[in-house]
């Protein structure tokens, strides 16, 4: 019951009622329960005590025309507390049950209207003057009647209202001079009915405390029962619980091994989708390294058409005695420690007789107890890479006797198709000179671009191209626009260059230009904002050099004349790099060009004036912009 709430979270219930003999309140072990049976109590009553407001109004109201024949002369004077102040007193109480204050409060004003009622009566028979006017006790007899038994009051407020009443009656019967045997009669009467209807009350609040308790004393044992059986059902549930997961165990036992290959078998599909549409190859070798899966890439790059030409094949049939000697020891080293080798270097003669060097990778394929069954890996074509390092290499040890006759060769081997190669290069180095010597008078940068600094950057900004080795004749000299697939092509220059360069690097010790040559091909088309290409770097994530290099060569491609376009002049140039600020260029490096301009200018006129005059070489078609 959702009434008892407070009764129910006790633990212990008392086992017999106990309440005050006189007025009837919960005692001792019971106390607690006198909150609760008052709220339900009231709460139950409203309803009929409605009922019995109608009905008390409709009796009242009804004995009004008995008021006429009493007293005649005063019958007016008695209906104004009939209708006047009765009759609305029992519409306010009416209206007020539908309150929250009166069902906190109904035994205190329902008290108090039976007082009131009772009142209105003594004073209809203070006002009458009719030697009938004593039969007006009857009156009082009713209120009593309701009092005790249909208004459900409480004993005690019950008890004290109408004593009260007859305390008021018997005041006023003495003020009014009433014939003593009458009001010894009624006297009686009142007694007699107050004491018949204390005994009434008494014994129908006593009923409904003891109905009261023994609900809540039945809902304390359901609370009992009801935790017993929870408690019971909750060893149940454990115990099922821990058959359930016997059982589970024993489930995932089972189907382990159906489940990893249903995984297995979607993982295999998905990993082959992936690999076969990889740009690198893919290769997969049983452990005496002959081909039982590959890619489209890897079939390609061993110069075969379809999957049956490379599968089954053995691994040694595509080199030298010497190379498969140095590879199947590798693999053997992963076969032996199973930790994957991440670049080992092949160098194979495919299908077609082209001599490739490759950079692959190597692990172990492994079956589910962890047994070796064969090898997986990638495959990288870097043949190009290859000869490129092997031409830096070469350049390199002929030259070495002058650093800047390196670079240029280095350089060269980049523009090689350029008719105008040398005045690329000679303008590149001036413009880098100009803007690194007043770069380095900004406070952000004095300490780092030294002198040495400055005849590096010039030497390195010449080699900004040197991967367009690795990029076809027929895309490097198209002279329309290019095609999204050759653009993407063309952007993988810096990386060959870079590449090229790290490589070279790595074998001639102590060459400080070398490090910045890497970093402005690596990184010379990153723009500020990052949008550039290759990594896409962003502000000074962007190496200084290869910052300064960037605006440099925009500036030289604007300004020189391409198969595709005529040359602009120094003034729209200057106007394209000031709006590029902190977009595609350093805004710091862009303030120094626009300081320095005028210089760019000298030097830009100076070889226009040459070229016109016949002591330059004509135009050819640079891709220093791309």
């Amino acid at each position: 019951m959702r009434n008892f709430s407070s009764a129910k979270n006790r633990v212990d219930f008392p086992k017999q009622m106990m309440v005050n003999p006189i007025t009837l309140s919960f005692t001792k072990e019971c106390a607690h329960l006198e909150k609760t049976f008052t709220r339900v109590y009231q709460e139950k009553s409203v309803a009929l005590l409605r009922y019995a407001i109608i009905i008390a109004l409709v009796t009242w109201s009804s004995i009004g025309f008995l008021d006429r024949y009493i007293d005649y002369n005063s019958y007016l004077k008695l209906w104004a507390i009939r209708y006047g102040i009765g009759v609305p007193i029992f519409i306010a109480g009416f209206l007020l049950s539908y309150t929250d204050f009166f069902k906190k409060n109904m035994q205190a004003i329902v008290s108090l209207c039976v007082f009131l009622a009772g009142i209105a009566v003594i004073a209809m028979i203070y006002l009458a003057h009719s030697p009938l006017r004593d039969t007006y006790y009857v009156g009082l007899i009713l209120v009593f009647i309701f009092a005790y038994t249909l208004l459900r009051l409480k004993f005690f407020w019950a008890s004290l209202v109408c004593w009260l009443i007859v305390a008021a009656y018997e005041t006023t019967a003495f003020v009014i001079g009433t014939p003593s045997k009458i009001l010894l009669i009624n006297s009686f009467f009142f007694i007699n009915a107050n004491i018949t209807g204390m005994f009434a009350c008494y014994f129908f609040e006593l009923s409904h405390r003891k109905n009261f308790f023994l609900t809540m004393q039945l809902e304390a044992e359901k609370e009992k029962v009801k935790a017993a059986n929870e408690e019971l059902e909750s060893n149940v549930k454990e115990r099922t619980r821990q058959l359930l997961k016997i059982n589970e165990d024993l489930n995932i036992m089972i189907n382990d091994f159906r489940a990893a290959r249903d995984r297995l078998k979607k993982s295999e599909e998905k990993y082959r989708s992936i690999i076969t549409s990889m740009e690198e190859g893919y290769y997969e070798m049983d452990l005496q390294c002959n081909f039982t899966f590959c890619n489209d890439s890897t079939l390609k790059i061993f110069g075969h058409d379809s999957h049956k030409e490379l599968i089954g094949k053995n691994l040694r049939s595509y080199m030298s005695k010497e190379n498969a000697e140095h590879v199947l020891k590798a693999f053997n080293n992963v076969y032996q420690n199973n930790i994957p080798e991440k670049a080992m270097n092949w160098e194979i003669k495919t299908a077609r007789g082209e001599i490739c060097f490759l950079e692959v990778s190597a692990s172990r394929i492994n079956d589910a107890t962890g047994q070796p069954q064969g090898f997986r890996g990638i495959i990288r074509d870097i043949t190009e890479r290859k000869r490129m390092e092997r031409k830096l290499l070469e350049y390199y040890e002929n030259i070495k006797q002058t650093q800047t006759m390196t670079i240029l060769g280095l350089a060269k081997l980049a523009e090689y198709r350029d008719k105008n190669t040398g005045e690329h290069l000679e303008r590149m180095m001036e413009y880098t000179r100009i803007l690194t010597t007043a770069l380095a008078q900004h406070p952000k940068y004095r300490s780092y671009i030294t002198d040495d600094y400055i005849e590096d950057i010039c030497l390195s900004s010449i080699l900004h191209d040197i991967g367009k080795v690795g990029i076809a004749d027929d895309i490097l000299l198209k002279p329309g626009p290019l095609t999204p697939d050759e653009y993407e092509k063309v952007k993988k220059h810096p990386l060959f260059g870079g590449d090229a360069l790290q490589a070279i690097e790595e074998k001639v010790k102590g060459k400080s230009f070398l490090s910045l040559g890497k970093e402005i091909c690596y990184y010379h088309h990153e723009r500020w904002d990052g949008t550039g290409y290759p990594k896409g770097l962003k502000g000074e994530e962007i190496p200084l050099a290869a910052r300064i290099v960037a605006l440099v060569d925009v500036y030289d491609a604007i300004t020189s004349d391409r198969v595709y376009k005529k040359a602009l002049s120094h003034d729209e140039t200057v106007r394209i790099i000031a709006n590029e600020r902190g977009k595609h260029f350093d805004p710091d490096i862009v303030d120094v060009f626009l300081a320095n301009e005028k210089k760019f200018k000298q030097i830009l006129e100076s070889y226009r004036k040459n070229r016109k005059t016949g002591s330059g070489s004509a135009p050819g078609k640079d891709m220093a912009a791309v």
